[in-house]
C-alpha cells in the first residue's frame, strides 16, 4: 500500500482572483516551477493566500493565479484549493486540469531532491 503524502491545509478564502468557486472534473495535472529561485513554498503560500486573493495589480490589471499544491523546498506539501474546483494556474488547462506550483533553486530553476520527491509521491 503507497502512504498518502503529509498534506499541509493552508486553504485560501474563495475569491475571483484565485479561487472562484468553480467546479472542476479534473483529467490531467499541471506542474509548473515558481519562476522565483530559492523563495520557498510558504512565501508562494502567502503571496497566494494573502496577496493576491485580496485583488494584486500590475500597472493596470489584477494579477489571477493560485494553485491547488504547493511544493517547498523542503519537500513539505502545501493544499490551497479542493480538487474539485479550478485554480489559476495555466493558461489554458485550468478548466481540467489540477496544479502543483513547485519552489526551486538557483538560476536555473533546479528542483532540490525532496521537491522532486514531493511531486512524484503527490502525483
Amino acid at each position: 500500500m503507497i502512504k498518502k503524502p503529509n498534506v499541509i491545509e493552508k486553504w485560501q478564502k474563495r475569491n475571483k482572483y484565485g479561487r472562484p468557486g468553480t467546479p472542476l472534473s479534473a483529467t490531467k495535472i499541471a506542474i509548473h516551477y515558481t519562476g522565483k529561485p530559492d523563495v520557498d513554498g510558504d512565501k508562494t503560500v502567502s503571496y497566494f493566500n494573502n496577496v493576491v486573493a485580496n485583488g494584486y495589480k500590475i500597472g493596470n490589471r489584477y494579477i489571477f493565479a493560485s494553485s491547488h499544491y504547493v511544493i517547498g523546498l523542503g519537500g513539505e506539501i502545501y493544499q490551497l484549493i479542493p480538487t474539485n474546483e479550478i485554480c489559476y494556474a495555466t493558461n489554458s488547462a485550468n478548466s481540467y486540469a489540477i496544479a502543483i506550483e513547485v519552489a526551486t533553486t538557483g538560476s536555473d530553476n533546479h528542483y532540490t531532491d525532496l521537491t522532486y520527491k514531493s511531486m512524484v509521491h503527490l502525483c
